[in-house]
């Protein structure tokens, strides 16, 4: 994913060499150029890496001096053949437009509403100089990430808040009920991060802050999805597979060959099943990876539980002909250095810590062959 950052000083100081500062906490992350743009007491960056074939040609932030706006975006969008007809995007254009150009269009029309016609991998901010309002926004599904730092004086945003603590004016404090909410599963509070005075924008949310007003807005929520009743299952499962391909063929437009993740449960045999299917209609072959443990798994295991899971994705590679299987046992890469490289990243704990030396080493094979994988929606 690409990264967006930026600042907006609500008692109106001009902003100067504080994004060069914000870049340089982040620049470890992936990225093949960055851009940053300064209007008066607002300012935008980002870290684009590229993600799809039209990614190449774009050039993020933007300032639009007739419309008064400073613009960036980041992120893939699933519909564009929709959003294309909708905002009467000519023939020429599609082929090489930009999904953060597209984001643009869609919000140059719809304003703040363009959210809820945006489907995909994404998030967004934009600026209005002339009524200072800066407007910030998240995908529907919880694919991106932006944290935020708010006071009376200035709001700051970016995708990692590593970008954020990299100021020297942001209190570098821990928030402890976080921490304790961590250790335990203690659910609630999910806008928290595990520093005091950050937070972060949830999925479905939008933010809206001018120089005396802020006000957080959800824009969606999964409850009210409309049910579809008296199908047959037939009906169902085809509708289901209909969704799968459609989800899977939209992750498969890549700047990179791709590489996905293989284990021996349901769902991702599911989804590298659908994508080595659509991938060979192409004559392509799919690269996946897998753990395989070093060791022999313990005899302590019930009849129920397996510790080995190559016996079933070698199922799945033998059925779908062509995926090329990497079996990785990660015996170069420790427990605790896989921790420690997985946190040098985020910044942050993390869920299932355990598990961070195999998935450091998936991500350090792929850069290595030049393959990207679209597995993990994080940073890392």
């Amino acid at each position: 994913m690409s990264v967006i950052f930026g600042l907006f000083y609500r008692d109106g100081r001009l902003v100067s060499d504080e994004l060069d500062v914000m870049f340089s906490g982040m620049k470890h992350f992936p990225h093949n150029k960055r851009d940053m743009i300064i209007h008066d007491n607002c300012g935008f960056g980002n870290m684009l890496n590229y993600n799809t074939p039209e990614a190449v040609n774009e050039s993020m932030p933007k300032w639009l001096p007739l419309a008064q706006l400073l613009f960036v975006a980041e992120g893939r969008i699933d519909n564009r053949d929709e959003l294309f007809i909708t905002l009467g995007i000519p023939a020429e254009k599609q082929k090489t437009m930009p999904d953060g150009d597209l984001m643009l269009e869609a919000y140059m029309k719809w304003g703040e509403s363009s959210v809820d016609r945006l489907i995909g991998k994404w998030s967004f901010a934009a600026f209005h100089a002339e009524n200072q309002k800066l407007f910030i926004a998240r995908d529907k599904c919880d694919y991106t990430e932006i944290c935020y730092y708010i006071d009376d004086k200035v709001i700051i945003f970016a995708t990692s808040s590593k970008g954020i603590l990299s100021l020297p004016f942001i209190k570098k404090e821990i928030d402890d009920l976080k921490i304790a909410r961590f250790l335990i599963v203690w659910k609630g509070d999910y806008d928290r991060t595990f520093f005091r005075h950050i937070k972060r924008i949830l999925p479905s949310h939008t933010l809206r802050i001018t120089q005396d007003t802020i006000e957080l807005h959800r824009y969606w929520n999964y409850t009210k999805i409309q049910l579809r009743e008296g199908l047959s299952q037939q009906e169902y499962i085809d509708d289901l597979f209909d969704n799968l391909s459609k989800a899977v063929a939209a992750r498969l437009r890549s700047y990179k060959p791709i590489a996905a993740t293989l284990s021996g449960g349901l769902d991702s045999s599911t989804v590298c099943a659908i994508a080595a299917e659509q991938m060979n209609l192409k004559g392509k072959h799919l690269r996946t990876y897998s753990h395989i443990p070093e060791f022999t798994p313990s005899s302590t295991l019930s009849k129920f539980n397996f510790g080995n899971e190559k016996p079933y994705i070698e199922t799945i590679v033998n059925k779908c002909k062509n995926i090329d299987p990497i079996f990785l046992d990660s015996s170069t890469i420790s427990p605790l250095t896989g921790i420690e490289e997985a946190f040098r990243l985020n910044g942050e704990p993390f869920h299932a810590a355990g598990n961070a030396y195999w998935i450091v080493d998936y991500f350090h094979d792929c850069s290595q062959r030049g393959l990207w994988n679209n597995s993990y929606g994080r940073i890392w």
